[in-house]
This record gives structure tokens, sequence and C-alpha cells, in this order.
């Protein structure tokens, strides 16, 4: 995906690529992304400066945390929770999302979000209720040893021993929304 400066798109251009990219082709599905959005939006995930009467455009930073907060909520999430997770992460994982959709990406070593769900036990133990990250894994390769993805994965819960761990495939979905969102100079 090209920097998240420029360009912007309008509401319709996002909604649209968003549903695209989740899959949900047909426009009557999309109402379900339209009242997520719309909540995700009262909740103030995506900061709007607008002017008198000026129609918002969002950048592709914009584009990519809602779709973001969109998978996140795949999960059953509560949305304040994934507005707050979003919040608390997103300066440390905006520099690898600009590169989720790069060649080497694309080409055998996807981004994976990775979710810490402690819904229950986040004011016990005094962490945040959802905790995110972003990791770069080699796919699956028969052959490679099988220690190397092991040891991949053994990293990846390191000192999370008894949380469990959520993974999921973002260049796939970021490669479908750009191809989704339109083409500008």
């Amino acid at each position: 995906m090209p920097p998240f400066t420029l360009p912007t798109y309008t509401y319709a251009e996002t909604e649209n690529a968003l549903g695209r990219a989740l899959g949900f082709g047909l426009v009557h599905q999309r109402n379900i992304i339209k009242t997520r959005l719309k909540h995700l939006q009262r909740l103030n995930l995506i900061e709007l400066n607008l002017g008198k009467k000026r129609r918002a455009k969002y950048s592709r930073a914009q584009v990519a945390l809602w779709l973001l907060a969109l998978i996140l909520a795949e999960t059953g999430a509560d949305p304040v929770q994934v507005v707050a997770a979003l919040r608390s992460a997103w300066k440390r994982i905006v520099g690898s999302l600009e590169h989720v959709t790069s060649d080497e990406a694309r080409s055998g070593r996807p981004y994976y979000l990775c979710l810490w769900s402690r819904v229950l036990s986040a004011p016990v133990v005094q962490k945040p209720g959802l905790s995110i990250e972003l990791i770069q894994l080699q796919q699956p390769n028969p052959y490679a040893p099988i220690s190397e993805q092991l040891r991949q994965l053994r990293e990846l819960v390191a000192g999370n021993s008894d949380d469990w761990v959520s993974v999921y495939n973002l260049t796939r979905v970021f490669s479908r929304l750009e191809n989704a969102l339109p083409r500008k100079a």
C-alpha cells in the first residue's frame, strides 16, 4: 500500500472498498459495514476536522484504521475496547501497516495481526482488555524445517504463556482493499 498520506477518499469510496476487502460483495450486505462504521465514528475512532459544510475525506491511514476495527469487530470484541486497543497501538503499528502489501509480504512473508484478549480478567490483572501487534511471519513451506516455523510461533507467544493469541493475515485483506480503492494521482 502506498504511503498513508495521499490520496484521500470520499465516504462512499471508503465504504465500498472496505466492503469489497471484507468480502461483502452485495450492496445490501454493506449495511452491516455502514452501521458498524457509524458506531465506530460515534466512538471517535477517526477524528475529523471539518469546516463548515465540508464533506469528509479519508486518508489511507484512516481507511486502514477502519479496516482494522472491522476485523477486530469480527471477533465479537466490544467496539469500545476495539477503539481503545487501536488508539493505544496505532503509533507502534502504523509503520508496519505501510509495508503490509509490499512485494516481500505478498511473496511469502505476510503480515499478521495478533490479538491478545483479556476481556474478563483485564481489570484484575490490570492489563488492557485487547492488545494488538503486527508481525511478519514466513508462510508455511513444505521444504523449510518445521523447527523454524515453530520457533517463529514460540516467539509470538513468549511471555504470554497464560494467554491465548489469535492471528489474522493482514496482507491478504489489505491487498483486496488496495485493489478496491480508486486509483488517484
